[in-house]
């Protein structure tokens, strides 16, 4: 009987484990299941030279910044358009993995819980808030430099405008991009993961602020030492002003 009972007890055991790794399986699909779908690793959604092969991302506008023909990704077809947008879209490589081609791989290839990536053969339209043109009118305005421009319309949320440099052509890779200092930084969109100092043009917003919010703002008086320590980053002003009112 003691027998019966303990192996009872095991299959009662093993079938909780069991339950309980298929809860577990379960609760990951419906988390990842998108991520799994679109993994690089899958032959049916990306060609052999590893390109995402379905999928096309459009600007605002509905110019299209990168589709699929022959099987083959493509980008649009000035070479600058190409440079100024490739942080948002991303690179064929996957090595910008902030760009629209990997973030949103699942929706490029039109994948679903219930279907998984039915939309393989064609995939979906992906519309970026982002304008080609201003985009254009920024990488041109940085002369080569590195940094990065935004435009941002704080009423909706849209990022019009998003442009990091360096950058290069990503059907033209350069073959020294590694090695060239030119391209140091060239996989990282500064706008998402770069920190900077705040320029002069912030004063007003920050004046606008401190009008609306502190009420006796024209009687307090600030000590400048030459620079402030905010968290882990120190901010280091171009002087030691001492005393000052607003």
């Amino acid at each position: 009987m003691k027998k019966i009972e303990r192996r009872a007890f095991i299959c009662l055991a093993l079938a909780l484990l069991l339950a309980a790794g298929l809860g577990f399986f379960l609760v990951k699909y419906f988390l990842d299941g998108g991520s799994w779908a679109s993994s690089a690793f899958n032959r049916h959604l990306y060609n052999s030279s590893g390109q995402l092969a379905s999928g096309t991302v459009l600007d605002r506008d509905g110019d299209v910044l990168s589709e699929v023909v022959d099987g083959q990704r493509t980008y649009y077809d000035n070479a600058t358009v190409r440079k100024a947008t490739l942080h948002a879209v991303g690179d064929l490589q996957g090595n910008i993995g902030t760009g629209a081609l990997n973030a949103f791989a699942d929706k490029l290839t039109g994948y679903s819980l219930l279907n998984g990536a039915f939309g393989a053969q064609r995939g979906n339209d992906l519309y970026l808030t982002i304008d080609a043109r201003y985009n254009y009118t920024a990488y041109e305005a940085l002369g080569g430099k590195s940094g990065t421009v935004a435009v941002y319309n704080y009423e909706t949320g849209e990022i019009l405008c998003m442009v990091s440099a360096p950058s290069y052509d990503p059907l033209n890779v350069p073959e020294d991009i590694t090695t060239n200092d030119r391209y140091k930084g060239a996989y990282l969109n500064r706008f998402l993961s770069s920190t900077f100092t705040p320029g002069s043009v912030y004063k007003t917003v920050t004046l606008a602020a401190a009008l609306e919010e502190i009420p006796d703002l024209a009687d307090r008086t600030w000590t400048c030492s030459g620079s402030v320590q905010m968290g882990d980053e120190t901010i280091i002003c171009s002087g030691t002003h001492g005393e000052q009112d607003i």
